[in-house]
């Protein structure tokens, strides 16, 4: 199953799970001796499908912005998709896509009215 992130930027089956599990936010980034690597839930997602969609820009990373894998460790990248990510995702699940920025919901200002009249 293929679809596109962008003009003419073809997605494997592999890319599209990943993108699923970064939407999940179920996949992080540590640094192990000088070497990077891509930690997630099941199904596993490879450093190299993580380097290729960074290359294809639906994915970005959020340095130390992930809690640490042990106590006292150092903080993990946290990986997000980008709004070509978003887009390339949605295209296949068949979800509309939202276009500008997010809008922030109206919340009314809340009355309180007492319940009970008040002592003199």
């Amino acid at each position: 199953m293929a679809t596109t992130a962008g003009a003419d930027d073809h997605l494997q089956a592999t890319h599209l799970a990943a993108l699923a599990g970064i939407a999940r936010g179920h996949v992080v980034v540590d640094s192990s001796a000088e070497r990077e690597i891509a930690r997630s839930r099941q199904p596993r997602v490879p450093m190299s499908t993580l380097r290729s969609l960074e290359d294809k820009g639906v994915l970005e990373r959020a340095p130390k912005s992930a809690d640490p894998a042990y106590y006292g460790g150092p903080p993990r990248d946290r990986v997000r998709l980008t709004r070509a990510g978003v887009t390339a995702l949605a295209a296949v699940l068949g979800l509309p896509v939202k276009s500008g920025a997010p809008s922030a919901a109206v919340r009314p200002t809340p009355v309180f009215k007492p319940s009970v009249a008040p002592r003199r």
